[in-house]
């Protein structure tokens, strides 16, 4: 839930006033869009085209057609190779002709879009606030050394984890401007108000985005996944430092994920200072990314600086430390990244709801990333 709190102005852009654009989120990954509902058989899985899972058994969708009602489902060709994604539409904005937000949801390693669309939190923030989600799916790799199979996203260090010889490297950058692409043919995306959003891989891929389509996103955020260049990747994937035009971003962790802690240091509050430390390598990465001076941030109470409250009185309110790199205050192209780290939370995506067992340190990262996202506006 959203008290209203404060929030800065942010790429140059003022918070909106007046009645709310409550009408929409889009987590996308995909490409220039052939949208077709498919049914899998084994001349299909052959062929390579990935296979739905049994929600996507409906309705068929064309290129540039508006969005349903309901669970939308699409795939999308880009460099002769189709993939896929899920679109949730709340019936309030599918009733709708106004032009709506989009956030993408990327899935981490072995996920899938459509399973992110049943726990990630996103369909129900959607429902609650008036937006569309969308859920891709990644490519799936033979991973390095390891007689396994994943999907997985293009970022950075992609090359370092899997076998280029079984599956060449997907253009998941293209893919994304594709879907894009066809949202706005369909005259359904505020172009100022796209979003991204991963988990773990997909985090990093979200990251990847926030760096290099800053003019088409207007934040991001990310959760158990910080970018990690690959000494071995081709020029293409050499991380941006800084970044042309990077998109505001915000990266979380929970304070028991085991692959980022070691024993020992696992439990909150942990002093700024030594995050620092700890942290080093992936923050001195983002901020050079976001063109920021590494040793400037500000330690933030998360209550007062997200505006977030509790939805449910019986819940405790978990425990942030949340570190914050800005240059929106000094006069210069403004930019923005902020660091997290949540007390109690392992190694997934945040998703507690009112009704639900207790899980996550009784946070909901979807509502979270919502309230941080609505009031930054691409300029």
């Amino acid at each position: 839930m959203h008290a209203g709190g404060p929030v800065g102005t942010v790429r140059g852009v003022t918070p909106r006033t007046g009645p709310s654009i409550r009408t929409a989120a889009i987590a996308i990954a995909v490409g220039l869009v052939a949208a077709v509902v498919w049914v899998p058989g084994p001349a299909a899985a052959k062929a390579g085209r990935q296979t739905w899972g049994s929600l996507c058994n409906g309705t068929a969708y064309s290129v540039a057609t508006p969005f349903a009602a309901g669970l939308n489902c699409r795939e999308a060709a880009v460099g002769g190779i189709t993939r896929r994604y899920v679109a949730w539409v709340p019936d309030a904005v599918a009733a709708s002709a106004d032009p709506v937000p989009a956030v993408f949801m990327f899935h981490g390693s072995t996920g899938t879009g459509e399973q992110f669309f049943k726990i990630s939190g996103w369909r129900e923030v959607a429902d609650q606030e008036g937006l569309i989600a969308v859920f891709p799916t990644g490519a799936e790799y033979k991973i390095t050394g390891k007689n396994k199979r994943s999907t997985k996203w293009h970022s950075y260090d992609l090359a370092c984890d899997v076998d280029e010889g079984v599956t060449p490297l997907r253009d998941d950058v293209g893919l994304t401007d594709g879907i894009l692409d066809d949202i706005i043919a369909s005259e359904q995306l505020d172009e100022d108000r796209v979003y991204a959003s991963g988990f773990s891989d997909g985090a990093q891929f979200a990251q990847r985005l926030a760096f290099e389509r800053g003019d088409r996103f207007a934040a991001v955020t990310s959760w158990s996944g910080f970018i990690s260049p690959c000494a071995s990747a081709p020029a293409s994937d050499a991380l941006p430092t800084p970044a042309a035009n990077p998109a505001p971003s915000w990266a979380g962790i929970g304070s028991k994920d085991d692959r980022a802690f070691v024993p020992g240091v696992t439990e909150l509050p942990m002093n700024p200072a030594v995050m620092n430390v700890y942290f080093n390598i992936a923050l001195t990465n983002q901020t050079a990314a976001h063109g920021l001076d590494r040793g400037t941030w500000v330690e933030q109470d998360f209550a007062t600086w997200n505006g977030w409250v509790q939805p449910v009185a019986a819940w405790p309110d978990p425990e942030w430390t949340v570190m914050e790199w800005t240059t929106l205050d000094t006069g210069t192209e403004p930019t923005e990244f902020v660091f997290s780290i949540l007390e109690g939370v392992k190694h997934h995506y945040p998703n507690a709801r009112p009704g639900a067992a207790k899980s996550s340190s009784y946070v909901n990262f979807a509502e979270v990333s919502w309230i941080w996202f609505e009031p930054r506006v691409r300029d």
